[in-house]
């Protein structure tokens, strides 16, 4: 049944050797995902929601960054050069910056596990997915998700990983655990998502690391070098794009001066919205179906193990929702990112 099964959808992925090491087999992916951006309409529709939520979570932090007060910290901090100086900036940042990670990853968890659903319907079930068929899965364990979403951005965001006081090999040594949790969470994103219970999730997990970790780990430097790429195009695109648009001043000071702080912030803010952007069109929809493909493949390959999405229609889980609610009104009814910087000070 699984080879009647396996690979029946109208688009096709190309054949390749499992577990082998390859940076170039995501290029194929991306191909594969803009295709089926056009067959599959909703796939455009959960990427254009995926860039929107990025963009609230970083009009969030502007709150506190664009504060007056936060910014004569920060000024104050880099002028004294000390660590100690900057205890009350960075303390402010990680609360707010994890708040902001909070009410980001539960939207952000949804539309990026309906990516992989549409594949794995379309790819493996050889049928035309739903919007509808999409929520109904990912929303019976939105809660599983919203946490290792919540865990996966906030080790990407903050990065523990790294600090400046670390001295090489240390970084190095951090920056390769640190890689390693992202190829085991491409593994853990998709049994969580299929419903696998935790010893399955685990079992799983260290299964596909073994038989396909060399696979995993091209996919993923292919990914990181996809989005370099899109960083010096996003950044090409906006220094020689907005002089055209603002003109630099003159010697009669008309127009905008280029050297100012303001318009180094904006341009780096522009940057960021940009790039985010062509990351969610070119880059991670090839990402997310590489994950699932992967992942779907091996729970092909296994004896007695027919379905990859649950059979069965399961009931949503209404009580993230609730807490979310609770979440949101806090945030934005109340002034929190005043009464943080009060206290760093």
């Amino acid at each position: 049944m699984r080879n009647e099964v396996y690979g029946s959808g109208g688009l096709r992925l190309r054949d390749r050797k499992r577990g082998s090491f390859s940076v170039f087999r995501f290029f194929g992916y991306m191909l594969y995902s803009w295709k089926l951006m056009a067959v599959e309409k909703e796939v455009i529709l959960f990427i254009f929601l995926q860039w929107l939520t990025a963009c609230l979570g970083l009009y969030m932090l502007l709150a506190v960054l664009l504060d007056p007060k936060f910014i004569f910290m920060a000024e104050t901090a880099h002028a004294t050069g000390t660590r100690a100086a900057w205890y009350g900036p960075d303390f402010i940042i990680w609360v707010w910056g994890t708040l902001c990670i909070t009410v980001v990853a539960l939207p952000f968890s949804i539309f990026a596990s309906c990516i992989p659903v549409v594949h794995i319907i379309h790819h493996y079930e050889g049928r035309q997915s739903t919007i509808s068929e999409c929520m109904r899965v990912v929303l019976a364990r939105v809660g599983s998700l919203w946490f290792f979403v919540w865990v996966d951005l906030y080790l990407t965001i903050f990065k523990p990983h790294y600090s400046r006081y670390d001295s090489w090999p240390v970084r190095l040594v951090k920056m390769a655990l640190y890689e390693a949790w992202k190829v085991a969470a491409m593994s853990i994103h998709m049994n969580i998502l299929t419903g696998r219970s935790w010893s399955e999730l685990r079992t799983n997990t260290v299964e596909l690391v073994k038989q396909r970790g060399w696979e995993m780990l091209g996919i993923r430097i292919g990914y990181l070098l996809v989005n370099g790429i899109l960083f010096l195009a996003a950044w090409a695109c906006l220094y020689w794009g907005l002089p055209l648009i603002f003109p630099v001043s003159d010697a009669e000071g008309v127009g905008v001066d280029n050297n100012s702080t303001g318009a180094n912030f904006v341009f780096c803010l522009l940057l960021i919205v940009l790039w985010l952007a062509l990351i969610n069109i070119f880059s991670r929809p090839a990402y997310l179906i590489a994950m699932s493909d992967i992942f779907a493949d091996y729970i092909y390959q296994k004896p007695g193990d027919e379905h990859v999405l649950p059979e069965k229609n399961e009931p949503v889980s209404w009580t993230p929702f609730f807490i979310y609610a609770v979440l949101i009104v806090t945030v934005f009814s109340f002034p929190l990112a005043g009464w943080l910087i009060g206290i760093g000070q």
